[in-house]
């Protein structure tokens, strides 16, 4: 027997819906393309050799590469992310969800610690059907 930390928290996919495992996969090969798109251009600015070819005829080329690298970056850190809770969704998709396909419902007042998954429009086992999420 070893030590343990557990952890159970809320993730969040703001302004995203998942009810099947399927869509969770196509965003995380979308992510996964975004993902290289930012490495692609990462790479290019850092073996840019004469980035004035590049740059517009007002702006300072070093200043072009500073702005594409730092945006890159930034776009890059947020697709890490997304992807990586998206992974944590993937995998945990089996214990938070039932035979039928449905997302597993926490009971009311209930200490809960185990995966489960519930939001707007995520059909569960307490509303299996969009017309019972919708009221």
């Amino acid at each position: 027997m070893g030590w343990s930390t557990e952890l159970f928290c809320n993730i969040s996919y703001n302004r995203k819906t998942f009810n099947s495992k399927i869509e969770v996969e196509d965003e995380i090969s979308d992510l996964d393309n975004r993902i290289e798109s930012c490495k692609k251009v990462l790479r290019d600015m850092a073996l840019m050799t004469e980035p004035s070819k590049f740059a517009d005829n007002d702006t300072n080329p070093y200043y072009f590469v500073t702005e594409q690298v730092e945006n890159n970056l930034e776009l890059l850190e947020e697709y890490i992310i997304e992807r990586y809770k998206l992974s944590i969704l993937l995998d945990s998709w089996d214990d938070c969800h039932n035979k039928e396909g449905l997302a597993i419902y926490p009971p009311d007042n209930v200490h809960w610690n185990t995966a489960y998954l519930h939001g707007d429009f995520v059909r569960s086992t307490k509303y299996p059907t969009n017309k019972d999420l919708l009221g």
